[in-house]
């Protein structure tokens, strides 16, 4: 027997609802109760409605679209150009109330979804194992689709799972997207479409955070939006892919994917148990950009020539070890040896292996497609092939290739080469390698040394053997003689850095007339800031990855 639903009501449930599901990673929810199947089982149960826009609560006994006059609602904050359902006319009554409108002001039953087989009580599902192991700093794919379509967006979010799951907890933590198009995977699983998105930014709560718009039109007519290819209309048709960067700290975390409606006044939010691991540190290392827990690994270290080339888990050992001279892939442990194209075959589909330094076009690489993260493809021969994964399969022991350069993950690549900034004689480092919040930074004899080591991604300098610690510039302060020091990366202005190629100047990114000096370029003086004046002190010599990396980034601030 079923309490507050009658069986009528909840036949209407079935048959009029919006229903779906995060599929990637699995979620709690498709573990505690199956494979979501036909309407209202398995994980399609889960779902919240009567949850309008600017209410302390849901009323789910409201139904699926009429307003409950025990709230107050907001005003819509949705431009109309995101609309989904209804576009070619305003919002009726109801629709003004629904999620979509305000995306992320409608409260939930619970973060993690209410259970409408069981009165609507929150799901409180227990912690399971990790549905996804994701590299800290990198990027992870995530994935849902709808059975029954009813427009909106969505959002990806995570909570530390020794938190309680809250929604305030959620909105703490909510994922970047990582990409400008989704991959939309046709339920047949013998197509895919590559779309661009639609993300928005103004009028969303938390403030300013990106929510993205449901990219299958629930069907094909002007009331909806115009999809980007006719095969993504109406329901249950494609699985929405997308990549979300993944926060620098390890850890475990429950992600939760919300969906909010436009046509109904319902919220769907799953949650799956994930773990961030802890990228293995090595300055030598060429790691898959998007994932960097597998890197270019020379099997079993042997350097006879013809041995082969694979991905591997990253261990930061010296099969993993490469060094960048000169266009050349050069393996660190043994300075004769190359990573090599046979034969000069380039191929697609040609092995990779490791040969006699030689310097024939068989070695030789160049970087392109700079993703504005430090992650490149690269090039070989005439430039119409790139270094490449077999298949895009990551599993350990695949071979690396070459094959033709499409831009696509398997041919992106991070190479954080020993970057030691350097002016004259001496360079940025951090003393002792203390990595304690607040640990000024000096200059001191360049040694190549892990204190020395530092990757610059997306305008911040981040130290190399712990990547959640940035170059820091206390209180944003840029009084002449300000001594920058180590902090917890944290996004802010005063660890925002660019680079001028042409000058070799790190100028502080906010205002431009301020740049990194080296003052009297002996080691252990003080990496201070001072006004930028082109002189030696402020000259900083970097690997022509680096330059190539920031040079877009450096062209808009100078």
């Amino acid at each position: 027997m079923m309490n507050k639903l009658s069986l009528v009501s909840f036949w209407k449930l079935c048959h009029v609802d919006a229903h779906g599901a995060l599929t990637m990673p699995a979620s709690r929810q498709k573990i505690a109760h199956g494979d979501p199947g036909a309407c209202c089982s398995g994980a399609y149960s889960i779902f919240q409605q009567g949850c309008f826009i600017g209410c302390d609560k849901c009323h789910p006994d409201a139904g699926t679209t009429a307003f409950n006059s025990a709230c107050t609602p907001i005003k819509p904050t949705l431009p109309d150009s995101f609309r989904t359902i209804m576009v070619t006319a305003p919002p009726n009554a109801n629709q003004i109330t629904h999620p979509w409108l305000a995306p992320g002001r409608a409260p939930t039953l619970d973060p993690c979804g209410g259970n409408s087989a069981n009165s609507w009580q929150p799901e409180d599902l227990p912690k399971g194992p990790a549905a996804a192991n994701w590299s800290a700093g990198y990027v992870g794919e995530v994935a849902w689709w709808t059975v029954a379509n009813h427009g909106g967006g969505f959002q990806y979010r995570l909570c530390p799972s020794d938190s309680k799951l809250t929604d305030k907890c959620f909105e703490d933590w909510v994922l970047p997207f990582a990409n400008d198009h989704s991959v939309m995977k046709m339920k047949s699983g013998t197509t895919e479409h590559v779309v661009p998105v639609h993300d928005l930014d103004q009028g969303t709560h938390p403030p300013n955070s990106i929510w993205r718009r449901n990219e299958v039109a629930p069907a094909a007519t002007s009331n909806y939006i115009t999809p980007s290819h006719p095969d993504l209309v109406g329901s249950a048709v494609a699985y929405q892919h997308d990549k979300i960067q993944v926060p620098m700290y390890p850890g475990t975390y429950v992600m939760q994917w919300r969906w909010d409606c436009e046509e109904t006044s319902q919220i769907w939010a799953h949650c799956a148990d994930i773990t961030i691991l802890p990228v293995p540190y090595n300055m030598y290392s060429v790691a898959m950009a998007w994932n960097g827990w597998k890197c270019l690994n020379l099997v079993d270290g042997n350097v006879t020539n013809g041995n082969r080339v694979n991905v591997w888990d990253c261990n930061g050992q010296d099969d993993q070890k490469w060094i960048w001279k000169n266009g050349n892939f050069v393996f660190k442990k043994d300075q004769t040896k190359c990573l090599d194209v046979p034969g000069g075959n380039f191929a697609a589909g040609q092995p990779m292996w490791i040969w006699d330094c030689n310097g024939g076009d068989g070695q030789r690489f160049s970087y392109g497609d700079e993703l504005g993260d430090g992650s490149f493809s690269l090039y070989s021969g005439d430039g119409s092939v790139c270094l490449d994964i077999a298949g895009g399969d990551s599993t350990n022991n695949n071979s690396i290739q070459l094959g033709d350069c499409n831009g696509q993950d398997q041919q992106m690549w991070l190479i954080p080469d020993p970057i030691n900034l350097q002016s004259g004689n001496v360079c940025i480092d951090l003393p002792g390698g203390n990595k304690v919040n607040g640990q000024p930074i000096w200059v001191w004899d360049c040694n190549q040394g892990e204190n020395q080591a530092w990757l610059w991604k997306n305008w911040n300098m981040r130290f190399g053997p712990d990547l959640t610690k940035c170059l820091d510039l206390p209180g944003g302060d840029t009084t002449n003689g300000r001594q920058l020091w180590l902090w917890d990366c944290d996004g802010g202005e005063n660890q925002r850095f660019g680079l001028n190629p042409d000058t070799g100047a790190i100028f502080v990114a906010n205002d431009i007339t301020k740049c990194v000096d080296s003052g009297g370029q002996h080691s252990g003086e003080n990496l201070i800031i001072w006004d930028c004046n082109n002189l030696e002190q402020q000259q900083w010599a970097t690997p022509s990855l680096i330059a190539r990396a920031l040079e877009a980034e450096a062209s808009m601030s100078v």
